[in-house]
C-alpha cells in the first residue's frame, strides 16, 4: 500500500476531454458517409464514448474527496494487478523449475511395458 495521495479529478477531466473529441471525429466520420441522402444513424460506439465522457466529467466536478477516493481506488487496483502479476511468474517459474525433475523420474521407454 502507498501512501501516494492521487486526486483522479483532474485526470477524469482529461479523459472526458479525449472521449469527448474521439465521438466528434466518429460523428463526423458517420457523417461524411452519406447514403441516399440520409446519413446513417450513430454507431454505439459514439453513444458509449458519451456515456463515459459524462461519467468523467461528474467525476471531474465532484468534491475533492471523490476525487481521492477515486484516485486511491485506481492506486490500489494497481497495485494488486502488479502483485497477481508478480504471483503468476512465481508459479510459472516453481512449475518450470519443477518440470525438469519430473521427467528425470519418469521410466525410460525401454522398461515401460509397450517399450518391453
Amino acid at each position: 500500500m502507498t501512501n501516494q495521495i492521487f486526486d483522479d479529478r483532474a485526470a477524469a477531466y482529461v479523459g472526458a476531454r479525449e472521449r469527448l473529441k474521439a465521438a466528434e471525429s466518429l460523428k463526423v466520420t458517420e457523417r461524411g458517409e452519406l447514403k441516399c441522402g440520409l446519413a446513417d444513424p450513430l454507431p454505439p460506439l459514439y453513444w458509449g464514448l458519451l456515456a463515459e465522457a459524462q461519467i468523467l466529467a461528474e467525476l471531474a466536478s465532484a468534491d475533492s474527496s471523490v476525487g481521492l477516493i477515486a484516485g486511491n481506488y485506481l492506486l490500489d487496483q494497481e497495485e494488486r494487478i502488479e502483485r497477481n502479476r508478480g504471483r503468476e511468474r512465481a508459479r510459472r517459474l516453481v512449475e518450470t523449475l519443477e518440470r525438469p525433475a519430473a521427467t528425470a523420474d519418469a521410466p525410460a521407454d525401454s522398461e515401460t511395458p509397450a517399450g518391453r
